[in-house]
């Protein structure tokens, strides 16, 4: 009676063992993945800074042709095609 208990109760532990085991590496594997997404998610909001600034600094050149609300109309056009054409880009290159 007492080993079947005490092989129940090593059983039970290394059970408990296993399902923490599986439970960290779970864990592991998910914060590996949130680490690469956040990392390609900030590389992508500094490719937009990026994008942003090298519109409005070309587009400033030209700036005396437009107002302000049609200069920034026009410099969000430009920017979205540049966008939709990065993003494409970046579609291929992965």
């Amino acid at each position: 009676m007492a080993s079947t208990a005490t092989q129940a109760k090593f059983k039970a532990a290394k059970d408990k063992a296993r399902r923490r085991k599986g439970k960290a590496e779970t864990k592991a594997l998910g914060k590996a993945e949130d680490k690469d997404a956040n990392k390609e998610k900030g590389l992508m909001k500094r490719l937009t800074k990026l994008v942003g600034a090298a519109v409005v600094e070309c587009m400033l050149k030209h700036s005396k042709l437009f107002d302000r609300d049609s200069f920034k109309k026009h410099a969000k056009n430009v920017y979205s095609l540049f966008s939709s054409e990065k993003r494409i880009l970046l579609t291929f290159v992965s």
